[in-house]
């Protein structure tokens, strides 16, 4: 069964692979094949990008690009030891079965669990002008996640660094969040820390599923400026938090998900 979820975060802003046809060359992640038809502003300068495990699915070639490639066919097994979640390098490594978990390729996971081998995980329409994405969609269901009876972990654990997108070298980066030259002044701030923080558009949480998604969901074109005291309690902690307990509770449903950033309130409409 197919459920449709829209999630839109109100952004305030001081100020794969492109496509042409994000929904022939991207559509197994949308409902029915169909993009979002989003109207947020006038400016309609934008890029479509189509995050895939396939050929030749980055523009450009690089040492990140290539690792990126490996990630696609990649299994990876976890162990949590001392309360630490460490990579274990081989299935001979010492672990017990209770604190271990593995992590497969998501080349695996989606001809096992959707049947299809299109490489298709990430959607996103990038607003050239801001750096940011104007929307981001994928597909998900509770079964790319192992079934873990044996303890709460199944998932990669979070990376702690964000990266520059291989396919838009436009966007917001590391630099404009430490600067934050027009940031407002809000009273709960201390110290050096800044009024905004990295938001994942499409949730971190959500794509932990495989190697190659999780490192993917903390390209800067999937990030947008965030208050923090608004990210914190209610995207990270609130709906990141809420959709994953909906996708985990109900195993029989698959997701398509659009979140997308308001810079203005417009109309927003799904087809």
């Amino acid at each position: 069964m197919k459920f449709f979820i829209f999630i839109a975060v109100l952004v305030v802003v001081a100020l794969g692979f492109h496509t042409d046809n994000i929904e022939t060359d991207c559509g197994n992640v949308f409902y029915n094949g169909r993009a979002p038809i989003v109207s947020l502003s006038s400016d309609d300068t934008h890029q479509d990008i189509c995050h895939a495990c396939r050929p030749n699915a980055f523009e450009t070639t690089s040492s990140k690009t290539e690792e990126l490639d490996a990630m696609c066919k990649q299994d990876t097994s976890y162990c949590r030891k001392k309360g630490k979640i460490v990579e274990l390098k081989s299935m001979r490594d010492s672990c017990p079965r209770d604190d271990r978990w593995t992590v497969r390729s998501f080349e695996k996971l989606e001809q096992d669990v959707f049947n299809t081998k299109s490489g298709e995980f990430l959607a996103l329409r990038m607003d050239e002008s801001r750096g940011i994405p104007k929307w981001v969609a994928y597909r998900v269901t509770s079964k790319l996640w192992e079934d873990n009876s044996r303890n709460d972990d199944s998932g990669v654990p979070r990376t702690p660094s964000f990266y520059k997108d291989p396919d838009f070298s436009n966007s917001i980066s590391d630099g404009d969040y430490k600067k934050q030259p027009n940031s407002p002044t809000l009273p709960h701030l201390s110290g050096n820390e800044k009024a905004y923080v990295r938001g994942h558009v499409a949730f971190n949480k959500i794509f932990s599923y495989s190697t190659v998604t999780e490192v993917t969901s903390n390209f800067y074109s999937n990030i947008a400026p965030q208050l923090g005291h608004a990210n914190h309690p209610f995207w990270f902690h609130g709906a990141e938090n809420k959709l994953l307990n909906m996708v985990m509770t109900n195993q029989d449903l698959e997701y398509y998900v659009v979140s997308g950033t308001v810079h203005f309130l417009h109309t927003l409409k799904y087809t």
